[in-house]
């Protein structure tokens, strides 16, 4: 090869692997891809991660028999949307909020479970008119009209599981599975009760709202961190 031909290959090569560092934080499974929004850094994408953060490995439940139980028995479990692994690698996985407040931790060293103030500062920190716009990503809702994600958060349509096992809503990898009722929902770190937790929930419609639900629900999380 020509020696110039060589170092551009070269410096190519060097400037991805700086470009990768820089963008993520290796956690083992997961490169965790930040973004910047008032004083906050939030994770790019959905938790996928199937471990604590001592390594010791949250159960998946692959069955509806076996989400049901960890429901009823108030303990950790994750699953993939409908179990199929090629949802999970564009939506990241569902965990029950078990999963999210066990004592070994969820979020790797740095990061945490976002509280509702965090979520509401999200919300005055783009403007709390039309959230649902300026937080979905472009191209992967069927109702897309007006959708701008000027915020950068780049919200996909990633479902949800309810504590009896049931899916819920969705995007699509395939046109056979779309319904148009397209939502999200993210876990926060806050109990209401013994049985319930709170939830943002981002619905088809544009609609954005705290929701109070039983723990057992399969939902997203999305890691918040302070901005460096």
């Amino acid at each position: 090869m020509h020696p110039r031909r060589f170092s551009a290959v070269l410096f190519v090569a060097l400037f991805s692997i700086l470009a990768y560092s820089v963008q993520g934080q290796d956690t083992t499974e997961q490169v965790i891809y930040p973004i910047d929004i008032q004083g906050h850094t939030w994770q790019l994408t959905n938790l996928a991660l199937t471990t604590f953060a001592n390594g010791e490995a949250i159960p998946q439940a692959e069955t509806e028999e076996a989400w049901n139980l960890a429901a009823k028995e108030g303990t950790p479990a994750w699953c993939y949307y409908l179990n199929r692994e090629d949802f999970g690698d564009k939506y990241g996985v569902l965990y029950n909020w078990y999963a999210v407040n066990d004592e070994r931790g969820l979020a790797p060293k740095g990061w945490w479970i976002p509280t509702k103030v965090e979520f509401d500062s999200l919300c005055e920190a783009i403007g709390c008119d039309n959230i649902p716009i300026k937080l979905k990503a472009k191209g992967e809702w069927i109702l897309s009209e007006g959708i701008t994600n000027e915020s950068g958060f780049a919200a996909l349509p990633a479902g949800s599981r309810t504590p009896g096992g049931e899916f819920l809503n969705a995007g699509v990898l395939d046109a056979t599975l779309a319904t148009g009722l397209e939502s999200t929902a993210w876990w926060t770190a806050d109990q209401s009760s013994k049985g319930k937790a709170y939830a943002y929930v981002l619905s088809h419609t544009g609609t954005w709202g705290l929701v109070d639900v039983k723990k057992g629900y399969g939902y997203s999380v999305r890691l918040v961190k302070v901005a460096e």
